[in-house]
């Protein structure tokens, strides 16, 4: 759970939640025209907006990815889980989210490869990457040839390029663009496919179901998919650790799609072994060294499946997370 400490750290809390709305956006059909022209000045302003790295501090940049337009479940996860990682991971103004809704037109990017790919050269351009880490996450539905199903007719219809996307292309947004530590977490069916084009020894890969598995979940009316229920709202919520929140997700979903007859997802985790010293270094100052002021939200401190490290006399003395944008 969140502990708050005073009033005011509540009422940062509560703003923060309800900092990116989805029921409010332009439905009219007059406007839609006009909105998908103004989709260029939107991502632009808000990759402007993006906060630079802080030197000598592991930051965690966001972006997040939900481009099946067709299903308003997809959206409704993607702006909680930035949310939760603008908290957690202290992502606020370091985070963007690229949707297809219409619904979203005018608060979202279009989730499209030419929105992601200036996303991710954007985000190279302010990190170190030596010590920051990007998380790419991605909620649609996923074909068993292990792609990225993305549907958008409007957007198509106003000239945009709105494809499916596979592995080869991800790695090659981390590559083209320098990015080192990469956390990249895929929440569709047959997700699993992807883990062997994108593994390494800097990387963190966690995806809903296997690579001949469907996941769950899907719809209009669910606000997440049956995976991102258990492992953002129910572990990752209450926790600072994504390994930890997957090893308890697991189980709690094997459970839940027995007494369902699902056939089971067998959500995967590959944990790139250098990646594990960087996330344990990142919980452990937030967790060991923090300034408590007003305008920080203090977030709790999980137990981890494996132990934290000690301090060493290279780390800082102080590690501040602030809500201020730079």
């Amino acid at each position: 759970m969140i502990f708050f400490s005073s009033p005011v750290r509540l009422i940062a809390f509560s703003l923060l939640i309800f900092a990116y709305p989805v029921t409010a956006g332009a439905t009219d059909t007059n406007n839609k025209k006009n909105l998908f022209i103004n989709q260029i000045e939107l991502i632009n302003s808000q990759l402007n907006h993006l906060a630079d790295n802080r030197q000598n501090i592991n930051d965690f940049y966001f972006v997040g990815f939900s481009p099946y337009a067709e299903e308003d479940v997809f959206m409704h996860e993607a702006t909680y889980v930035r949310n939760l990682f603008d908290l957690q991971y202290d992502t606020l103004n370091r985070s963007i989210l690229l949707v297809n809704n219409l619904k979203t037109l005018d608060i979202y990017p279009i989730a499209s490869l030419k929105n992601l790919e200036s996303a991710m050269n954007r985000i190279s351009s302010i990190i170190d990457p030596e010590e920051d880490i990007v998380v790419l996450y991605i909620t649609s539905h996923g074909s068993q040839d292990h792609r990225i199903l993305m549907n958008f007719d409007e957007a198509k219809r106003s000239g945009l390029n709105i494809e499916d996307i596979d592995a080869k292309t991800i790695k090659h947004l981390f590559e083209k663009n320098n990015i080192k530590w990469r956390v990249i977490l895929i929440l569709a069916c047959f997700s699993g496919g992807f883990i062997d084009t994108l593994k390494n020894e800097n990387t963190i890969i966690i995806t809903s179901a296997n690579i001949d598995r469907a996941s769950f979940g899907c719809g209009h009316h669910g606000d997440f998919t049956q995976f991102g229920k258990a492992f953002f709202k129910d572990n990752l919520n209450h926790s600072k650790d994504l390994i930890s929140a997957f090893e308890h997700t697991r189980p709690q979903i094997e459970a839940l799609e027995k007494k369902l007859d699902f056939r089971p997802s067998q959500p995967q985790i590959f944990i790139g072994e250098n990646i594990r010293l960087i996330l344990n270094r990142f919980r452990f100052r937030l967790c060991k060294y923090f300034y408590l002021r007003p305008d920080i939200l203090l977030l709790n401190c999980a137990s981890s499946v494996e132990p934290l490290r000690a301090v060493t006399e290279d780390d800082p003395p102080v590690m501040v997370f602030m809500t201020s944008s730079k």
